[in-house]
């Protein structure tokens, strides 16, 4: 969206934390194994074309499909995220059916996503927008919304002019000041991110990231 719709996003008021949705929350219910409505919410991964097709490997016989799955690898069911393809593909191959070639499961060949907006921009070993480029430039370098494209441009320095410029990452970047209060929400990178996971691990290796960004925005006192 551009224009008119984005112009207007801007001018919104800042939201409560309470109502912020980058404010994590705790989980209304936790599915497990046992819960029903786990099974079900299983089976809308499956297509009614994935359905038709164990059927027709398991002769229409739910108890040869209740076989496959038992004599599955327990890795099937690790603690991690649902591969429908993955998963599809196990059971074809415990029924004796060879597993299907999906167009997009592999991506091995694919190249990285690339912001249509602003184009790659290569940085010194040295650089100080480092950091910046690590924690901040996915959400704010080519972002359509004018507001929070700060850090946009076509080279390192116009980049630093832009950051050097606004005075309010200093801000958000304050975590001695705010966590723990009502504007921890505002803190960046977003809390439930995977930047900040990636910034939390550094501290805790003994890194300061938010030391080194904050020494290139100018404070409220700048002798």
């Amino acid at each position: 969206r551009t224009g008119d719709k984005l112009t207007d996003f801007d001018n919104l008021p800042p939201l409560p934390a309470e109502f912020d949705p980058l404010t994590p929350r705790t989980p209304k219910k936790i599915i497990g194994a046992a819960d029903l409505d786990g099974v079900y919410g299983l089976a809308q991964m499956f297509s009614s074309a994935d359905i038709a097709w164990l059927e027709e490997l398991t002769s229409y016989d739910v108890s040869n499909l209740t076989a496959a799955i038992d004599a599955l690898p327990d890795t099937q069911f690790d603690a991690a995220a649902f591969q429908r393809v993955v998963f599809l593909n196990a059971l074809a191959q415990a029924l004796g059916a060879s597993p299907r070639d999906y167009c997009c499961n592999d991506v091995s060949e694919m190249s990285p996503p690339i912001s249509q907006a602003e184009p790659p921009l290569a940085l010194a070993a040295d650089s100080v927008l480092q950091p910046f480029e690590h924690y901040c430039f996915a959400c704010h370098r080519g972002n359509p919304s004018a507001r929070l494209n700060f850090m946009s441009g076509a080279d390192e320095v116009s980049v630093l002019t832009k950051i050097q410029a606004t005075s309010e990452i200093r801000d958000v970047l304050d975590y001695e000041r705010y966590m723990g209060t009502r504007k921890q929400s505002s803190l960046m990178p977003p809390e439930d991110s995977w930047q900040r996971q990636a910034l939390v691990k550094a501290q805790s290796e003994g890194q300061q990231p938010l030391a080194a960004m904050r020494e290139q925005i100018p404070s409220l006192f700048d002798f």
